[in-house]
């Protein structure tokens, strides 16, 4: 079999076993719609012109989707960058970027693009602790009434419960020793309040 149809049926494979969906796959690789349709019935194969993408995402080597290596492993687990610490208490200057990863399983991974966190304050308790790594999905802001996010005023962040109506936005800690903030439309404005991501996991050392 030739370096090309191995290659596309790993990489048809991956996408099956990693995404919910060829049109979710379509959007992480900024793919036309019905691409991978296309390369499913091979009248396209623009797949090998992004491999190296392909492999980086989904951890394996451009060497086992060419089927030069035959006896690679596909891990189940998903590398997610650190890319800051999370006040989970008063806000503080946005998250720093860090170098560190975590792992997290394929299986619980969500649709959307994910990174994370290390905690450090007590407002989120008894949920969240101080040192907890959090997993976050990128989302829009439509999805984040009653959650807990990631959020930043006046460009700091902090992490709270969200509570949105017509009249404005609520930053609720979950800690009894610590205040609610309430903004109204304006105030949110003024303060440049934005939602950055949706807790959705979380990893705690004992």
């Amino acid at each position: 079999m030739e370096s090309k149809e191995i290659a596309r049926q790993r990489v048809l494979s991956l996408i099956d076993s990693r995404e919910p969906s060829a049109v979710c796959a379509e959007a992480k690789f900024h793919l036309k719609p019905n691409t991978v349709p296309r390369w499913r019935n091979g009248s396209l194969s623009t797949y090998m012109n992004i491999l190296p993408e392909i492999a980086k995402e989904y951890g394996v080597t451009t060497d086992w989707l060419l089927g030069v290596e035959s006896d690679v492993v596909v891990p189940d687990m998903l590398e997610v960058p650190v890319v800051g610490v999370i006040q989970a208490g008063y806000p503080i200057e946005s998250f720093e970027v860090h170098d560190d990863t975590v792992s997290i399983p394929y299986d619980f991974k969500p649709s959307g693009e994910v990174y994370a966190l290390k905690v450090k304050g007590d407002s989120m308790l008894p949920l969240v602790m101080d040192g907890d790594i959090i997993i976050c999905e990128k989302i829009s802001d439509r999805y984040a009434n009653g959650r807990i996010c990631v959020v930043t005023v006046d460009y700091e962040s902090t992490l709270k419960k969200v509570r949105m109506d017509s009249t404005g936005i609520s930053l609720i800690p979950l800690n009894p020793l610590y205040k609610e903030l309430r903004f109204t439309k304006a105030e949110a404005a003024k303060h440049n309040i934005s939602i950055h991501g949706v807790l959705v996991q979380m990893i705690r050392k004992f």
